[in-house]
């Protein structure tokens, strides 16, 4: 064992444990044979300072475990043959900076300025590259490195083949102007604030990090809140902390920084974001997003003010203002982008005039992101809403993808927004500083989810493998992945929410929907507050986007039925004006958007069949609101009859279908699984024949919803078998009773009533229209719905 072994061996005792040791004893003792030495210095006459003290602090011991050759520490780390591939002359390029930044984050000495050493490491970058060719990694170790250090790291072939897919995809996009910020397919670029680093990731491959930069070992960085990947293998920092703004190249080094300090105009107070463009004659320019000033300004290289936006210190809604702008985008079309997040608006600017905007009448609350797309369309991501927006040429929105709501895994609930990355034209990386998430908005679902802590290095660093067990591996996953065909969360769009509302049906799309949402009026309620009072006339219709409502009892004091984002209520207040039977207030807190009856009126007039349709179902609501005011009337008897013989006919209907050849009881019918819309709800079990468990497959396969209702008189009723016998028929105006108990022949006959009357429904009525017109029948205590559907 040489010298240096034994100085390590000595150093190391006092910081490990017992059986730590042994490993490490065990390990160090055949140190030489076991380890890659790509280059080893002269054998030291004395041990190096930097880890030969015994008598250093706790802490320094701990650290010292880093100088340990890496396979002396966990044996499992050495190189595994692969496929032999052949790496292009650029690969040693990559190598040298890996080799370089590695050696600057242990030392703080940067290669640049000793160009003999920089030179030695080359040719070391050289043989890994050859090396690489035919290993999945190799071990790099020098000794005396300017007589003084010692070093060692890993490097990765996947790393190498990253790097240089970075660099074909630079050279691809060399003309464009803004492409080349979009990093390679299945690669994301994050800074990570708490950690203090910033790391480049692959999807492909867990999200496990296969580059990390630790921005706190390099000084003068604190929180790094936004990073830009470009050209020539550099990146733009914004580090909101420090009030800084630096270009890095790969290895760490500074390239450039803004003199915020020096130039008074430059000053910053709490940047968020920075970007880069070239202008017309290939000029160089910064754009820097100053949200603590309430400004985005334009500085060359030569740290020359071109022009700002915004009046610095100032925060207005008017033009010429900003308030707390959180994003900057330069488009092709040489206008730009500004997130002004304050005014609930974007802002397309040009020649510091605005030519658009988009705010609170296109459903934006908090927009933190604005980009153009190559197609034309501005995608903008809003953080109070949990939603990605896609607004066409025209200023229409085409996409809307809601990316949390109530009743999601509460992983991918974000919280403030502070990183947004697209990866193409389709897929986005979403970050709140503490979780990530990769959207696709155009289908409706997250790709992957993971928290930002859990991304890592390929090969982690050594100090943390001291007493690691070898064999469990030391890759961990770092996100969850859905892959195509399994349950991804799907997610709530406004314009699936209207297409599906039975009212809207055979409307000619989009033109419709497009005006549809234009009159929607986005609100927000508070859990407990109330939406819709009962004795109040209704004359808007709700649609919910975030979070749930409930259906109050008779009592107002009880919850009832509860509804959740993707379902609306309140159909009936755009078709026949008339006060409510039961209160609906937020059981959360929900964001709606509103469709008022008067606005609906005026756009259906241009729609004759849509307009019919109101038309029919406002002379129903008519009738029925007739029926509840009295008792039976001719007209109330011959609806009832009505009723029966529609039931009888559907229930003949399903034994025709069900009626083997050679049986005379029907075939077996797939079962009914029941969901009570009141958790604490506890309904009395109806058992369904084959035949009715049929004719409920089959109403459910037409797309009609198929409810069971619960409907309890008051104990002091003395006319059961009226209310019954009236329940049937206002219910029987929203569709087919498919069964009911008692039967509607004994309700008929008016035999015997008990407290209880249960209705099975299949409509395509809303469901608080439903308890609503149950509701209203004289002496009926409370409604309460099962949802019933296929097992």
């Amino acid at each position: 064992m040489n010298q240096q072994t034994e100085s390590l061996n000595e150093s190391m005792t006092e910081s490990v444990t017992e059986s730590q040791q042994d490993t490490l004893d065990e390990s160090l003792s055949d140190a030489e044979e076991s380890v890659v030495i790509i280059e080893a210095g002269p054998e030291a006459e004395t041990t190096p300072a930097a880890w030969a003290e015994p008598e250093a602090e706790p802490g320094l011991r701990a650290a010292r475990a880093a100088f340990v050759p890496l396979r002396a520490v966990a044996p499992d780390i050495m190189p595994r043959k692969e496929d032999v591939i052949e790496l292009p002359a650029s690969a040693v390029d990559d190598i040298l900076a890996i080799l370089s930044g590695a050696f600057f984050e242990q030392t703080g000495v940067d290669l640049a300025s000793r160009p003999d050493e920089l030179e030695r490491f080359g040719e070391d970058a050289a043989r890994v590259c050859e090396q690489l060719q035919e290993m999945d990694s190799a071990l790099v170790e020098r000794d005396q490195v300017l007589d003084t250090y010692y070093f060692q790291t890993v490097v990765l072939r996947e790393t190498v083949m990253a790097l240089q897919a970075l660099r074909e995809v630079e050279a691809e996009r060399s003309g464009s102007i803004r492409a080349w910020t979009h990093l390679p397919a299945g690669m994301f670029m994050v800074p990570d604030q708490a950690r203090d680093r910033l790391l480049l990731a692959q999807v492909q491959h867990e999200g496990r990090v296969f580059w990390q930069l630790n921005l706190g070992q390099l000084g003068g960085f604190k929180s790094p809140r936004a990073v830009m990947w470009l050209p020539q293998m550099r990146m733009l920092v914004t580090d909101q902390q420090s009030r800084q703004v630096t270009e890095l190249c790969l290895d760490g080094r500074q390239i450039w920084q803004l003199d915020s300090e020096n130039v008074a105009e430059l000053a910053l107070r709490s940047p968020v974001k920075s970007t880069v463009y070239f202008d017309s004659d290939g000029q160089k320019h910064y754009l820097i997003v100053d949200q603590g000033h309430h400004r985005v300004f334009d500085v060359t290289p030569d740290q020359k003010l071109q022009w700002q936006y915004g009046v610095t210190g100032q925060s207005r809604d008017l033009e010429g203002y900003l308030n707390l702008p959180s994003d900057i985008h330069y488009t092709p079309q040489r206008t730009l982008l500004i997130a002004d997040t304050g005014n609930h608006r974007v802002l397309e600017i040009q020649r510091n005039k605005i030519i658009r905007s988009y705010g609170e009448a296109d459903g934006l609350d908090w927009p933190v992101f604005a980009e153009r797309l190559s197609n034309g369309h501005t995608l903008v991501v809003d953080q109070a809403r949990h939603c990605i927006f896609e607004f066409n040429d025209k200023h229409q929105r085409v996409h809307e993808c809601v990316f949390f709501r109530p009743g999601m895994d509460e992983r991918f609930k974000t919280g403030k927004l502070n990183y947004v990355q697209r990866l193409g034209d389709d897929h986005m990386v979403i970050s709140d500083g503490d979780r990530l998430l990769e959207v696709d908005w155009r289908k409706q679902n997250i790709v992957w989810f993971g928290q930002l802590k859990q991304l890592q290095q390929l090969i982690p660093q050594p100090v943390a493998l001291l007493g690691a067990d070898s064999g469990s591996g030391l890759l961990g996953k770092s996100f969850e992945r859905y892959e195509a065909g399994s349950a991804a969360p799907e997610l709530v769009t406004l314009r699936q929410m209207l297409m599906k509302e039975p009212l809207f049906a055979d409307a000619p799309a989009p033109v419709f929907f497009d005006e549809l949402e234009k009159l929607l009026r986005f609100r927000d309620f508070q859990p407990g507050a109330p939406i819709v009072e009962k004795g109040k006339a209704l004359k808007s219709m709700y649609f919910i986007q975030t979070g749930s409502v409930e259906i109050l009892a008779e009592s107002d004091a009880e919850a009832g039925s509860e509804l959740k984002a993707g379902e609306s209520f309140g159909q009936a207040g755009i078709i026949y004006v008339e006060p409510r039977q039961a209160s609906i207030r937020a059981k959360s807190y929900c964001g709606l958007y509103e469709l008022e009856k008067k606005a609906f009126d005026k756009l259906i007039a241009d729609y004759p069949d849509i307009e019919a349709r109101v038309n029919k179902l406002a002379a129903e609501r008519l009738v029925v609101a007739k029926m509840r005011q009295g008792q039976s009337t001719e007209k109330t008897q011959a609806r009832f009859q009505e009723v029966l013989a529609m039931q009888k006919a559907r229930f003949s209907s399903a034994h025709k279908t069900t009626e083997p050849a050679t049986a005379a009881s029907p075939a077996a019918a797939p079962a009914i699984k029941s969901t009570v819309t009141r958790p604490s709800f506890r309904p009395r079990q109806a058992e369904y024949t084959e035949a009715e468990k049929l004719l409920i497959h089959d109403s459910l396969a037409q797309g009609q919803q198929c409810l069971e209702v619960h409907v309890f008189l008051h104990r002091t009723s003395m006319m059961k078998g009226a209310r019954a016998y009236l329940l049937c028929v206002v219910l029987g105006k929203l569709g087919t009773i498919l069964r009911s108990i008692p039967s509607l022949e004994a309700i008929q006959s008016d035999q015997t009533i008990g407290y209880e009357v249960i209705v099975t429904l299949a409509t395509q009525a809303a469901l608080d229209q439903v308890i609503e017109d149950a509701s209203s029948v004289a002496e009926v205590d409370k409604v309460e719905v099962v949802s019933l559907s296929g097992d």
